[in-house]
């Protein structure tokens, strides 16, 4: 337990990514499949639906930004003087793609384009920090 004290900040981002896959799948769902859901009992309009997970979906996964950096910053300094400056200088370059990525998302008229893209790098931070991780536990006194 001690050794996931360091990593709680990365532990909550990725909570906060698995939660934004649900709604991606979810609003993968109501777009490929729009007729499962109409119950007939309400109005449904099933590309609302799924424009508004995949909404949800970029909220929070530019929310969880705040819990990766936090992680970021707490990695590089405690790593700063040890072997692994590679993988820290790829984690802050990641970090920071996917920080200017989810401000132009957030800032601006939302396409399809930004949302593949912000969507790609988030999830290469998300399987970074998954790794780094695991690298934590497993690693040696």
């Amino acid at each position: 337990m001690k050794k996931l004290l360091p990593k709680t900040a990365a532990i909550i981002g990725m909570i906060f990514t698995l939660i934004c896959a649900f709604y991606l799948i979810k609003a993968a769902a109501y777009f490929y499949f729009p007729d499962l859901f109409d119950d007939g009992s309400v109005i449904y309009e099933a590309g609302e639906m799924s424009w508004g997970s995949s909404l949800f979906a970029i909220l929070v996964s530019v929310f969880s930004l705040i819990f990766y950096g936090i992680d970021v910053v707490l990695s590089v300094l405690k790593d700063i003087k040890k072997n692994d400056v590679l993988f820290n200088i790829i984690l802050v370059f990641i970090f920071v793609i996917c920080l200017f990525l989810g401000i132009w998302v957030i800032s601006s008229y939302l396409r399809n384009y930004k949302t593949i893209i912000w969507f790609i790098s988030y999830f290469a931070l998300f399987v970074f920090e998954i790794i780094l991780t695991i690298r934590c536990l497993i690693k040696k006194n």
